[in-house]
Parts: C-alpha cells; structure tokens; sequence
C-alpha cells in the first residue's frame, strides 16, 4: 500500500504504521518500511514531499499554498508588494540550479525542492490607471483651453 506523508513529519515515526518494523529505508524520495505481520512480511512505501522555499525580498511579499508539496501538485505563487512596488522578476528553481516554468503564477511541483525567488521594483501599480489619468488630464485642459477661448472671443 502506498501513502503520503511530509518531509517534516519523517520523525514522527508514530504517525506511520511501523508499529512492527525490522527495517525503514528512504529510496528515490519514497520511504519503505518492512514490517512483520502475523508472520508476513508487509513493505509498505510512503511518498515523501518536498519543500517550497521562499527567498526573502525586499518590497514585497512571496507566499505559497503551502511549503510542502508532491511530485505533481500545482503550486499557487501570491505576491503583494509595499506601495507602488510592482514584481519584476518571479523564479522558480530546483536545487540542481534548473529553472521550472511559471505561468499565471503557478507551476507544477517537480521531483526535489524548490527555490522561490522575487525581485519587486518601484513603478505603477496598475498601468491602465495611469494612462487614463493623463487622458483625464489632457481632456480637462483642452476643456479649459475651450472655455478660455469662448470667454475671450465670444464674450468680449
């Protein structure tokens, strides 16, 4: 039979079913733990996680889901960054240095840890906010360059 169980909780033995184990061997991130039951040998395999570390950052937060997961969990990135900080850079590494791809702010946990890493840099927050205050701006003078121009023109 198979199970998952957290890197963390590898020392916690009591929480596995190894109440009659002869011999506990972790193997290709599985752990195996053979057991003698009613005189049959059982080897039962356990999954193992891994971790999700965060890099700190200045600027800005970096969060996950959660800091351990499987081989094949979709992994949720969140940033909120200090004022008009906006992310410039989001990476995603294993521990061989491999760069795992990041889309909309997710990727697949591969086999091994995972390095987390942002870079925030000041600018807008939301570009579409600032275009639309320079076009508010551009039309206000203009409508005050018209009411100027009649006030002189056609009042005088």
């Amino acid at each position: 039979s198979t199970s998952k169980i957290y890197n963390s909780s590898i020392n916690k033995l009591e929480d596995m079913d190894i109440e009659n184990a002869i011999l506990t061997k972790i193997f290709n991130n599985d752990l195996y733990v053979v057991s003698l039951v009613n005189r049959n040998i059982k080897v039962t395999k356990y999954d193992l996680a891994y971790n999700v570390f965060i890099g700190n950052s200045d600027n800005g937060v970096v969060s996950v889901d959660n800091i351990l997961k499987f081989t094949g969990d979709e992994v949720l990135i969140s940033t909120s960054s200090i004022d008009e900080y906006v992310v410039e850079n989001l990476s995603v590494v294993t521990e061989d240095g491999e760069e795992i791809k990041v889309t909309n702010n997710r990727f697949i946990m591969p086999e091994g840890d995972v390095y987390i890493n942002a870079t925030f840099i000041e600018g807008v927050k939301n570009p579409e906010t600032s275009d639309f205050l320079i076009r508010s701006i551009f039309i206000l003078l203009v409508c005050v360059c018209i009411l100027v121009y009649i006030r002189k023109y056609k009042w005088s």
